[in-house]
């Protein structure tokens, strides 16, 4: 690196800025020093109360007037080519690149004043800004990763609880969906029941386990309902759709059809699965024919 040709000491009698006369009183005017104009001025007529105006500056010498700290002058460069007119003079003056000039251009400055030992007060400027824009989106990236390792983690875990879950239904005898068995058929299928209609069931519902927790025929009262209205549970709204009179269906219903993971207690517990053998006795008041009865009385 070149070695500064100067050897006096630079000293500066004054650091402290100079303020604008008046800049205190108004908005207006900057604390900039500026140089008051026409000799009726208050601070050139040195009034009694105002700033005096400076006569001497700064009382710095003359020959280290226009010296960097760094014992160099000042000299900005744009390109290569102003560079070399350094070349001669790099014990004297530094360069200092200009701060529209790109990065592409500021490297090639860089390397070049290296080759000719010309010292650059700024060689770092726009670098270090690009390698913390780099840093600063690293640590984006980094953020956004251990963000969605979380969220990667429950999608794992719930895949995993899903896979649970299925494989233990399938042990236990529960179902996912809803299974509809048809038991008995009437040779003439006259009237069916359609949403909106008005139906009787008699039903017979169970556990996977064999229990029975209700019983219309054991009552020896049918249930009267509207189909797809929501007055009975989602399975049979979806059931019972379609089914001939006198016809009978055995039921498989999950518990998101059913009564889903609250149950219906003390009888059914939460995610059970409900299993009904259903006859449907009547459609808006019209019972099966005779002849559908003698063909198969006998219960579920």
């Amino acid at each position: 690196m070149a070695v500064p040709l100067l050897t006096k000491k630079i000293v500066k009698k004054r650091v402290k800025q100079f303020k604008r006369p008046h800049s205190d009183r108004y908005i207006g005017l900057k604390t900039s020093w500026r140089r008051p104009k026409g000799i009726d001025s208050r601070v050139r007529r040195k009034f009694k109360g105002c700033t005096l105006m400076p006569n001497i500056g700064y009382g710095s010498d003359k020959k280290t007037r226009h010296y960097l700290p760094n014992k160099f002058k000042k000299f900005v460069v744009h390109n290569v080519s102003e560079l070399e007119l350094l070349m001669m003079h790099n014990r004297t003056y530094c360069a200092e690149i200009a701060h529209n000039v790109s990065t592409k251009k500021r490297k090639e400055i860089v390397e070049r004043a290296a080759q000719l030992d010309i010292v650059v007060t700024n060689k770092l400027a726009r670098l270090r800004s690009q390698e913390d824009e780099r840093n600063i989106t690293l640590l984006r990236e980094k953020e956004i990763a251990l963000m969605a390792k979380p969220q990667l983690l429950l999608v794992v875990a719930a895949a995993a609880l899903l896979l649970v879950v299925a494989a233990s239904a399938k042990k236990s005898g529960d179902v996912t969906e809803l299974q509809i068995g048809v038991k008995h058929k009437p040779e003439s299928c006259s009237i069916q029941a359609h949403k909106g209609d008005r139906v009787k069931v008699h039903y017979r519902g169970k556990l996977t386990d064999g229990t029975v927790f209700d019983s219309s025929y054991e009552r020896g009262d049918p249930i009267e309902f509207e189909l797809g209205t929501g007055q009975v549970i989602k399975g049979w709204d979806q059931g019972i759709l379609g089914m001939c009179v006198g016809e009978k269906r055995k039921l498989k219903i999950p518990s998101k059809l059913g009564y889903g993971a609250q149950g219906s207690p003390p009888t059914i517990p939460g995610g059970a699965t409900l299993i009904f053998d259903t006859e449907l006795v009547a459609v808006n008041g019209e019972p099966a024919s005779k002849s559908d009865e003698d063909d198969d009385d006998s219960e579920l």
